[in-house]
Protein backbone atom coordinates (compact mmCIF):
# COMPACT_ATOMS: atom_id res chain seq x y z
CA UNK A 1 0.00 0.00 0.00
CA UNK A 2 1.59 3.71 -0.40
CA UNK A 3 2.61 5.54 2.42
CA UNK A 4 1.14 8.89 0.04
CA UNK A 5 -2.00 9.07 -2.29
CA UNK A 6 -1.49 9.28 -5.52
CA UNK A 7 -3.49 12.36 -7.71
CA UNK A 8 -5.23 11.91 -11.03
CA UNK A 9 -3.40 12.51 -13.86
CA UNK A 10 -6.04 15.32 -14.29
CA UNK A 11 -5.81 17.48 -11.33
CA UNK A 12 -1.80 17.31 -12.39
CA UNK A 13 0.01 20.84 -12.50
CA UNK A 14 0.22 21.69 -16.17
CA UNK A 15 4.25 21.62 -16.24
CA UNK A 16 3.03 17.58 -14.87
CA UNK A 17 0.61 17.13 -17.35
CA UNK A 18 2.65 17.55 -20.19
CA UNK A 19 5.49 15.43 -19.06
CA UNK A 20 3.11 12.75 -18.66
CA UNK A 21 1.62 13.08 -22.50
CA UNK A 22 5.39 12.76 -23.60
CA UNK A 23 5.88 9.61 -21.36
CA UNK A 24 2.62 7.99 -22.45
CA UNK A 25 3.46 8.91 -26.11
CA UNK A 26 6.94 7.39 -25.53
CA UNK A 27 6.26 4.22 -23.78
CA UNK A 28 2.79 3.50 -25.48
CA UNK A 29 0.87 4.03 -22.48
CA UNK A 30 -2.93 4.87 -22.20
CA UNK A 31 -2.46 6.21 -19.00
CA UNK A 32 0.37 7.20 -17.47
CA UNK A 33 1.77 4.82 -14.40
CA UNK A 34 1.28 5.12 -10.72
CA UNK A 35 4.94 5.21 -10.20
CA UNK A 36 4.58 8.93 -12.39
CA UNK A 37 1.94 9.91 -10.89
CA UNK A 38 4.29 10.17 -7.41
CA UNK A 39 6.10 13.15 -8.59
CA UNK A 40 3.26 15.16 -8.57
CA UNK A 41 4.43 15.98 -4.81
CA UNK A 42 7.81 16.58 -6.67
CA UNK A 43 7.49 18.00 -10.52
CA UNK A 44 10.85 19.38 -10.85
CA UNK A 45 12.19 15.64 -9.75
CA UNK A 46 9.57 13.73 -12.36
CA UNK A 47 10.78 16.80 -15.46
CA UNK A 48 14.66 16.25 -14.61
CA UNK A 49 14.48 12.12 -14.20
CA UNK A 50 12.81 12.83 -18.12
CA UNK A 51 15.20 14.77 -19.64
CA UNK A 52 17.99 12.38 -18.12
CA UNK A 53 16.19 9.62 -19.37
CA UNK A 54 15.15 11.22 -22.84
CA UNK A 55 18.96 12.08 -22.85
CA UNK A 56 20.37 8.92 -22.13
CA UNK A 57 18.02 6.93 -24.77
CA UNK A 58 19.45 9.56 -27.29
CA UNK A 59 23.30 7.76 -26.26
CA UNK A 60 22.42 4.08 -25.67
CA UNK A 61 19.13 3.37 -27.16
CA UNK A 62 15.65 2.18 -25.83
CA UNK A 63 16.44 -1.32 -25.81
CA UNK A 64 20.23 -0.99 -24.09
CA UNK A 65 18.47 2.02 -21.62
CA UNK A 66 15.66 -0.88 -20.20
CA UNK A 67 18.04 -3.29 -19.77
CA UNK A 68 20.24 -1.08 -17.26
CA UNK A 69 17.12 0.04 -15.84
CA UNK A 70 15.88 -4.00 -15.14
CA UNK A 71 19.61 -4.34 -13.72
CA UNK A 72 19.21 -1.66 -11.29
CA UNK A 73 16.06 -2.05 -10.56
CA UNK A 74 16.87 -5.61 -9.60
CA UNK A 75 19.68 -4.39 -7.16
CA UNK A 76 17.72 -2.24 -6.14
CA UNK A 77 14.91 -4.87 -5.40
CA UNK A 78 12.31 -2.59 -7.03
CA UNK A 79 9.97 -4.39 -7.63
CA UNK A 80 7.28 -1.83 -9.74
CA UNK A 81 10.57 -0.83 -11.61
CA UNK A 82 11.36 -4.31 -12.40
CA UNK A 83 7.70 -4.94 -13.77
CA UNK A 84 7.97 -1.61 -15.76
CA UNK A 85 11.25 -2.27 -17.20
CA UNK A 86 10.07 -5.92 -17.96
CA UNK A 87 7.20 -4.78 -19.32
CA UNK A 88 8.94 -2.14 -21.75
CA UNK A 89 10.98 -5.37 -23.03
CA UNK A 90 8.32 -7.03 -23.86
CA UNK A 91 6.58 -4.27 -26.28
CA UNK A 92 10.31 -4.40 -28.02
CA UNK A 93 9.40 -8.19 -28.93
CA UNK A 94 11.49 -9.67 -25.89
CA UNK A 95 10.10 -12.82 -25.27
CA UNK A 96 9.65 -15.19 -21.72
CA UNK A 97 12.67 -16.66 -22.43
CA UNK A 98 15.19 -13.70 -23.26
CA UNK A 99 14.32 -11.64 -20.08
CA UNK A 100 14.72 -14.92 -18.72
CA UNK A 101 17.87 -14.87 -19.62
CA UNK A 102 18.88 -11.72 -19.13
CA UNK A 103 17.48 -11.84 -15.44
CA UNK A 104 19.85 -15.23 -15.12
CA UNK A 105 23.12 -12.65 -16.55
CA UNK A 106 22.32 -9.78 -14.17
CA UNK A 107 21.84 -12.16 -11.25
CA UNK A 108 24.65 -14.00 -12.33
CA UNK A 109 27.26 -10.95 -12.29
CA UNK A 110 25.43 -9.86 -8.80
CA UNK A 111 26.68 -13.04 -6.94
CA UNK A 112 29.97 -12.92 -9.03
CA UNK A 113 30.63 -9.42 -7.55
CA UNK A 114 29.40 -10.46 -4.20
CA UNK A 115 31.68 -12.93 -4.01
CA UNK A 116 34.73 -10.90 -4.84
CA UNK A 117 33.67 -8.14 -2.56
CA UNK A 118 32.74 -10.35 0.12
CA UNK A 119 36.48 -11.28 -0.12
CA UNK A 120 37.94 -7.96 -0.06
CA UNK A 121 39.85 -8.95 -3.14
CA UNK A 122 42.25 -5.93 -4.15
CA UNK A 123 41.90 -4.82 -7.21
CA UNK A 124 44.37 -4.99 -10.15
CA UNK A 125 42.25 -3.96 -12.79
CA UNK A 126 42.04 -0.53 -14.08
CA UNK A 127 41.41 1.38 -17.08
CA UNK A 128 44.65 2.13 -17.92
CA UNK A 129 45.70 -1.84 -17.14
CA UNK A 130 42.92 -3.24 -19.25
CA UNK A 131 44.25 -0.34 -22.25
CA UNK A 132 47.62 -1.48 -22.06
CA UNK A 133 46.57 -5.38 -21.95
CA UNK A 134 44.11 -4.51 -25.03
CA UNK A 135 47.52 -2.45 -27.07
CA UNK A 136 49.37 -5.63 -26.78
Amino acid sequence: MATVSLRSEESAPPELKAVFAEMREHFGLDEIHNGAKAFVYRPEVLQQAWDNYKEAEKTWGKETLLLINLAVAMERNCTYAINFNTAMLKQLGYEDSKIENVVHLISSAAQRYDYVNGLQIESDVTPDTVARKMAA
